[in-house]
């Protein structure tokens, strides 16, 4: 499956600041726009900090505060980092455990196709159908109720 993105028909060194948003923003559910309040606090509390210092009423003049500031920059981009792999794996667990579901349902219908001998009785064929149709509707049951409850429930009935 190609997956498409909106770009601009004329390229230029201007077109990376204003398409990559455009870019990053055009599946609906992007992690960007929940993490633009988390970067804007952490850039603000870093400009509060690195201007208004007052630790320089305190130390001598020789001394360095800032290297305390990389330090910190450092911990806060691990934890960061930390937090968005963890984000991740948990994500992957999820659709981890609906494609176990899926790969079962899958392996029933083939049961279904494969172990009914379907010149036995001419009724075979129905209630094969049936089943099946059951095990599709199963797998939808199961992954609507999944959406639909829990802490990451969607809210949005259209969908």
């Amino acid at each position: 499956m190609v997956v498409r993105y909106p770009v601009p028909t004329q390229s230029s060194n201007l077109t990376f600041f204003t398409h990559t948003a455009r870019i990053l923003l055009h599946k609906r559910g992007s992690i960007i726009p929940k993490m633009i309040p988390q970067i804007s606090i952490s850039v603000g509390l870093s400009l509060l900090a690195l201007y208004h210092n007052p630790l320089t009423l305190y130390l001598p003049e020789d001394a360095n505060p800032q290297n305390a500031y990389v330090v910190v920059g450092f911990l806060v981009c691990f934890l960061t980092f930390f937090k968005t792999q963890t984000a991740y794996a948990e994500h992957l667990s999820a659709h981890s455990a609906v494609e176990d579901v899926l790969r079962e349902s899958r392996r029933l219908g083939v049961m279904v196709c494969t172990i009914l001998d379907w010149d036995v009785h001419p009724d075979i064929k129905r209630i094969a159908r049936r089943i099946l149709r059951l095990i599709v509707v199963q797998y939808f049951v199961t992954a609507e109720f999944l959406q639909r409850t829990g802490p990451n429930k969607t809210t949005n009935k259209k969908k």
